[in-house]
């Protein structure tokens, strides 16, 4: 799991800032079966294009940019706000959004989805093209 947290800059909205992370209910954990926690620290730093999970956003894609692009390193799992049991899988500051970690099914990703190839590129753009002209052509007719 690869875990972030949504800091509005105090100290009690920084999820992450003790020596846990935490489970579905808001509860503080500090080791996980089967499991190691390697991280545990966050800044509170606000930073420009921060923000987090919402209810909804499970299966939806985390990006990151080690130099080279962006690629895809996790999928929202679950999230979970501990300072703010009244709102406790809202979203909002102090949101700990919890990812499921690609790299360790990679493999089954590769053997299982096959790369594009350019002929289904090719036709995926014709057929874009082709609904575009006709919701253009169908705006005309109004």
């Amino acid at each position: 799991m690869l875990v972030t947290d949504f800091d509005d800059g105090s100290a009690f909205r920084n999820s992450l800032s003790g020596s846990a992370v935490y489970d579905t209910l808001g509860h503080s954990v500090s080791s996980i079966a089967g499991g190691t926690i390697t991280s545990q620290s966050s800044t509170t730093t606000v930073m420009t294009l921060q923000g987090t999970t919402a209810p909804g956003d499970s299966g939806g894609p985390a990006f990151a940019d080690f130099g080279s692009g962006l690629q895809l390193v996790g999928l929202v799992s679950w999230g979970v706000n501990p300072t703010a049991p009244e709102n406790l899988y809202g979203s909002g500051y102090g949101d700990a959004a919890y990812f499921t970690r690609v790299s360790a099914f990679n493999g089954w990703i590769t053997a299982t989805i096959p790369e594009p190839s350019s002929i289904f590129l090719l036709g995926s753009g014709i057929l874009v093209f082709a609904a575009l002209d006709l919701h253009r052509r169908f705006l005309r007719t109004l």
